[in-house]
This record gives structure tokens, C-alpha cells and sequence, in this order.
């Protein structure tokens, strides 16, 4: 939907910002949510996503809207981090580490 390619632009603006110290660590991450909810949400999460998975992460997602047609989340992800990888799946694995969630 267009919400949702909404979320993952606003999200990779922040994520960029983030990777580049354009926020003030911790105290700027908000907690909970969900990484479609768009800005710091997604950003702190994509870029997470940069510091653990693949440091050019950001680069390649950022790709994905216009190699991955129709565009999805898992999609996207799946392009860059390979089949075995899904949204919800690295947004709990955030959460964890983050210790938002146990």
C-alpha cells in the first residue's frame, strides 16, 4: 500500500541520519512500535539492521524500490539479506537485543 512504501521512505531518511550520528543514540530510539510505522521507528531499525546483518545494507534496501516490483518488506529484505530472512523475524531479533522485549 501506499502507507507502507510511505514507511520505508520516511524509515530510510532516519536510518541514513542514524548510521551517519544525525540522532543522539539511545535516548533518541523509540521503544516498541513496529519498523512500519516509518521515521525512527524504521529508521534505528534499518540501520540495526546495517550494524549486524550487512554494513551495506542501507545501500542495497534503498535499491529495492525499484528492484523489487510489486514492493513488500519481506521482499526488500529478502533481496538483500537472502531467503531465510523476514521482517517480523529481524524485528523481534531487534527488540531482543534493544531489550524492548525478552
Amino acid at each position: 500500500s501506499n502507507k507502507t512504501f510511505w514507511a520505508f521512505i520516511e524509515g530510510m531518511a532516519d536510518a541514513v541520519r542514524v548510521a551517519n550520528d544525525g540522532f543522539h543514540g539511545e535516548k533518541d530510539r523509540p521503544k516498541g512500535g513496529n519498523y512500519k510505522d516509518g521515521y525512527r521507528y524504521t529508521g534505528y531499525f534499518l540501520a540495526w539492521i546495517q550494524q549486524t546483518k550487512d554494513r551495506n545494507f542501507l545501500k542495497k534496501f534503498n535499491r529495492t524500490a525499484i528492484e523489487v516490483i510489486p514492493w513488500s518488506w519481506d521482499g526488500a529484505v529478502q533481496k538483500c539479506l537472502g531467503k531465510n530472512y523476514t521482517m517480523d523475524g529481524l524485528w523481534h531479533e531487534y527488540q531482543v537485543a534493544m531489550g524492548d522485549v525478552k
